[in-house]
């Protein structure tokens, strides 16, 4: 049922029109504080406190944790407050997720969304009074998620040496590639494939002491679609320009499921989906064919809980006008949880034959109903370029559904 919400963004606008419920917007109260020793017992607590507005979470909502930051939910379900310690030192992220009762009509607009809570604690060794202290790791990467075959950075400089100063820095990247070790807080990895990587960060201080911390990170197909909208709209209106098409969604296949990202959203859903295409007036460039298909992946996001929550996806779209004509479209869609401020971007990533020298970009809308099928419209804005682009992998892949 999990899979809905994100369908929503697209099917539907994502709103909460006609709902008599209000989503939930859990807190999360740590003590004795988000900074402890080796050891020390922490206690975690969801529930509402003092000043903190109403949380919304229904009494039988299903809720669950993820005590480690490994990007994996699941933990202690059912439990509002929940204790534990950590072994090692290092930055650990804990988050409480809230995961509501979805309507049966993905397409009617009633879309509670997953509240989450999370707080990052801080663990260091216990010292003897003037002994080295352990230094603290932690880091954030950038694109977030990963791409395959781009180079993202892995940025370490939030690490902490509360007596010195750390001189180095070992990454091991849990993809099988040999490990990197700088100076320097900063690093570039790509990976080869699409998945879920565990990528560890050990740091070392002036005195030999060593500080720990591992996290997820997600990785997709690529290249990033956010850079390649911008780039290729640059300049361009394409609201009201370019091509009107329609998508005929076909068949969908959904993969439910949550998991964190950084600690600040949640990763909650993925959809392939195929059909066919129609162009109202099929721009020149593509010339004649007859009956145009499309497949495409998509992954969505939620940020932040409550009537706050801003919703996103991105992806890969192609388009099959046959053998060798192929143009692949990076997408991007947001909103805001009450449905306001939809904007679904468009923009050429690379093709085969015709296509691999087209560039532009365009818009899309929700999706709505149409003789009882769904369509998703939107306008595209081609031209052609001298350089060819070959089609990304995230495309390549999303031609054996069409097969």
């Amino acid at each position: 049922m999990r899979w809905r919400l994100a369908t929503a963004l697209v099917l539907s606008g994502a709103t909460l029109n006609g709902c008599s419920c209000e989503p939930p917007n859990p807190s999360l109260h740590v003590s004795p504080g988000t900074s402890v020793e080796v050891g020390q017992t922490l206690t975690f607590d969801s529930n509402a406190q003092g000043d903190d507005p109403p949380d919304h979470v229904l009494t039988d909502s299903d809720v669950d944790w993820d005590l480690d930051g490994n990007g994996s939910f699941g933990e202690r379900p059912g439990e509002r407050v929940v204790q534990r310690s950590f072994a090692a030192p290092g930055t650990y992220s804990v988050t409480f997720h809230v995961r509501t009762d979805y309507t049966e009509n993905f397409l009617s607009g009633d879309f509670p969304v997953d509240g989450y809570a999370t707080t990052a604690v801080t663990v260091t060794a216990p010292q003897p009074p003037g002994e080295n202290q352990v230094p603290s790791a932690s880091f954030e990467f950038s694109p977030n998620p990963a791409i395959t075959e781009y180079a993202g950075t892995y940025d370490a400089s939030g690490s902490k040496d509360p007596d010195g100063q750390i001189v180095k820095y070992e990454w091991e990247w849990g993809d099988g590639t040999p490990g990197t070790t700088t100076t320097s807080p900063s690093a570039k990895h790509a990976f080869a494939s699409s998945g879920a990587y565990s990528v560890r960060l050990t740091v070392t201080d002036d005195q030999g002491a060593t500080g720990v911390t591992e996290r997820t990170v997600q990785v997709q197909d690529g290249p990033p679609p956010g850079k390649l909208v911008a780039r290729e709209a640059a300049g361009v209106s394409a609201a009201r320009a370019g091509s009107p098409f329609t998508l005929a969604v076909g068949k969908v296949r959904l993969t439910p499921g949550i998991t964190t990202v950084a600690g600040s959203k949640l990763l909650t859903a993925g959809i392939r989906a195929r059909g066919r295409l129609h162009f109202r007036r099929a721009p020149r460039l593509l010339g004649t064919h007859a009956s145009p298909r499309w497949a495409g992946s998509l992954a969505f996001f939620q940020k932040g809980s409550g009537l706050g929550a801003k919703l996103s996806a991105q992806g890969y779209v192609l388009l099959v006008f046959s053998r060798k004509d192929r143009v692949c479209l990076a997408g991007t869609a947001s909103a805001k949880l009450s449905g306001a401020g939809f904007a679904g971007r468009l923009a050429v990533a690379g093709g085969r034959g015709l296509g691999a020298r087209l560039r532009g970009s365009g818009t899309f809308s929700p999706a709505t109903r149409r003789n009882g099928n769904r369509v998703l419209n939107g306008r595209l804005k081609l031209r052609k370029a001298r350089k060819a682009r070959r089609l990304p992998k995230a495309c390549r892949s999303l031609a054996r559904i069409l097969r």
